[in-house]
């Protein structure tokens, strides 16, 4: 198996040294980057004039850039703010800048976090949540607390850039590896690669093996015509999970 792991710089080499265990070979090419928002800025101000009972974070880029606003993480260990995570990588980040509990869904999705307990009406009723994220995402997130009569607001702290003009370098790339693997973390990046790459590689694409991080991510690769065969979903974007399905992959084929 020859894998592609599309995460931005900074989360892919840790995904790509991981899969090395498995696979024939793994070529990393983030296709975003990720750059701080003025948000940042703003933080321990917003951090003042809000009373804030809940904090959500998105993903480890969230954490970063939250502890990079503050420059301290010490504001995290004296306050009674509840800390939530959409992923165990992200809860992962956020426990070494803190020894309170960080609540995690095993389901690692917006609707996974839904269900949990503390996020039932009778938990968050007339509570005041940021949620902590890039420009855009999770609406699904936000709308189903604010039903819940949550005061939501959302502390926007970066920017995913698509990483321009080198589709056609890419193909030839991928194409040379032999990649029939591509690993897709966000709908973000999976839209990217179908919009970078030249018209012609499109059947190419389609015709790949993919591993997605969560079923609303495979739900726009079938929108870009990837067969549903052909899409894998790991229910989660930590590295263990991307991991133990692409094993379950090769072992099915390894059976056949």
């Amino acid at each position: 198996m020859h894998v592609l792991v599309t995460r931005p710089k900074g989360k892919g080499e840790a995904l790509s040294a991981m899969l090395e265990t498995v696979a024939d070979s793994v070529h990393h090419q983030p296709i975003i980057q990720i750059t701080a928002t003025a948000d940042v800025a703003d933080l321990p101000l917003r951090w003042q004039e809000q009373n804030i009972d809940m904090l959500i974070f998105v993903s480890g880029f969230a954490v970063d850039h939250f502890i990079y606003g503050f420059k301290t993480p010490l504001l995290l260990e004296s306050s009674n703010v509840a800390l939530i995570a959409v992923g165990r990588s992200t809860a992962d980040k956020l426990r070494q800048w803190t020894s309170k509990t960080v609540i995690c869904p095993d389901l690692e999705t917006s609707e996974g976090l839904l269900a949990l307990p503390s996020m039932q009406k009778a938990a968050v009723e007339g509570s005041n949540i940021v949620i902590v994220r890039g420009v855009g995402g999770r609406e699904l997130l936000a709308q189903a607390l604010q039903s819940r009569q949550a005061q939501v607001d959302y502390w926007q702290l970066y920017q995913r850039l698509p990483v321009t003009g080198l589709g056609d370098k890419w193909f030839v790339q991928w194409q040379s590896a032999q990649i029939n693997c591509i690993v897709v973390t966000s709908v973000a990046i999976l839209t990217t690669v179908f919009e970078q790459l030249p018209d012609k590689a499109r059947d190419w694409l389609t015709s790949r093996c993919w591993i997605v991080a969560s079923e609303r991510i495979g739900a726009k690769a079938r929108a870009l015509g990837i067969n549903r065969k052909q899409i894998h979903d790991a229910k989660g974007a930590s590295n263990e999970a991307v991991l133990a399905q692409l094993t379950g992959i090769i072992e099915k084929q390894y059976v056949k």
